[in-house]
């Protein structure tokens, strides 16, 4: 499931997106990231800008205006939960607004 922080009438800006990474104790602005090639199937070092790390693997990349994270589980929702109240925005699924 991909997750995601948009405001409806408007983008959260970028500076918007840092100072709420600063004010939240449990997030950490962490660019340096691995991935994974998809045809030699090996781990390699990406430089992902903008990205926050939560419990240490959990990621949440501002993107475009938005906030956005993949597999989203139940107590991740409630995180952008409260993630969106701090940047007066909502929570989409597929562009199905689910919070507020």
């Amino acid at each position: 499931m991909e997750l995601y922080i948009e405001r409806e009438n408007g983008v959260i800006t970028l500076d918007e997106w840092l100072s709420c990474i600063s004010s939240d104790r449990g997030l950490k602005l962490s660019e340096d990231g691995t991935v994974v090639n998809p045809v030699t199937k090996k781990d390699f070092k990406l430089r992902i800008r903008r990205r926050a790390v939560w419990r240490g693997t959990v990621e949440f990349t501002y993107i475009k205006g938005k906030v956005c994270c993949s597999n989203a589980l139940e107590d991740i929702t409630a995180k952008l939960s409260e993630l969106a109240v701090k940047l007066s925005a909502c929570v989409f699924d597929c562009g199905e607004k689910i919070f507020p």
